[in-house]
C-alpha cells in the first residue's frame, strides 16, 4: 500500500511552478506539492527499503527519481532544494544536507538495480556521485561540521546549525559506505566521516 501510494504521487509531468522535468517527488500528495532535492532521495530509499525482495517493481520510478535528482544537481557538484541554477538564492543553492541525502539515494540505487543498468546509466550516475563527493570535501569545514541550509538555530549568533548540519550529513556517508560505490571511495568517505564525528 505503501509502495502503491509513493508510486501515485510521483511527478509525472513538467512542474507548472519551477519548471523542473517530471520524476521527483515534493513533500505532500496535495496540489501544489514541489517536487525537490530532499523529499526525492528519501522517497527512493523508501522504495527500496519497501521492495527488497523485489526491487523490479520500483525501478522504473527510482530510476527516473535518480534522473531527476541528476539533473538538479548545480555546477559546483551540489544539490539545492528546487532548482538547479546559480546557488545564489535559497531555492537553488547548493547544501550539504542536500547533497549527503542525494549520495545515498543513488549509491543505494546502483547496489540494488546495478545489475540492471546499462552502461551509460552506470557511468551518469557515477560522475554525479563523484562530483557530490567533491562538493561535501569542499564544503567541509576544517574543524569537521556541515552547515545545512534550511535548519538553523536561533541560539546561534549567526542562526547556523552545523550540529544539524553535520548528524545529517555524517549518517547519510556512513550508510554511503556499506554501498559497493562507498567501498570504492572509502577513504574519503572515512576521512569526512570520521572529522564529522569528531566534531
Amino acid at each position: 500500500k505503501l509502495t502503491r501510494h509513493l508510486l501515485a504521487i510521483q511527478n509525472k509531468e513538467i512542474h507548472p511552478f519551477n519548471g523542473t522535468p517530471p520524476g521527483g517527488w515534493g513533500w505532500t500528495s496535495h496540489s501544489g506539492s514541489v517536487p525537490d532535492g530532499d523529499d526525492t532521495p528519501g522517497t527512493i530509499l523508501a522504495l527500496i527499503a519497501l521492495n527488497q525482495e523485489n526491487p523490479e517493481v520500483v525501478r522504473e520510478a527510482v530510476l527516473a527519481g535518480v534522473d531527476w535528482l541528476r539533473q538538479l544537481q548545480n555546477r559546483d557538484g551540489g544539490f539545492p532544494t528546487f532548482s538547479c541554477g546559480w546557488g545564489k538564492l535559497p531555492f537553488d543553492q547548493s547544501c550539504a544536507d542536500l547533497t549527503g541525502h542525494a549520495i545515498l539515494a543513488m549509491a543505494k540505487t546502483v547496489h540494488i538495480l546495478g545489475d540492471s543498468l546499462s552502461k551509460k546509466q552506470y557511468s551518469s550516475i557515477k560522475r554525479s556521485l563523484v562530483k557530490a563527493l567533491i562538493y561535501l570535501k569542499k564544503q567541509q569545514n576544517p574543524s569537521g561540521y556541515w552547515l545545512p541550509l534550511w535548519f538553523g538555530n536561533q541560539l546561534n549568533a549567526d542562526h547556523t546549525n552545523p550540529v544539524y548540519g553535520t548528524a545529517r550529513v555524517t549518517a547519510y556517508l556512513n550508510e554511503t559506505l556499506q554501498t559497493p560505490f562507498g567501498n570504492e571511495y572509502s577513504v574519503i568517505l572515512k576521512l569526512m566521516i570520521d572529522r564529522g564525528c569528531r566534531y
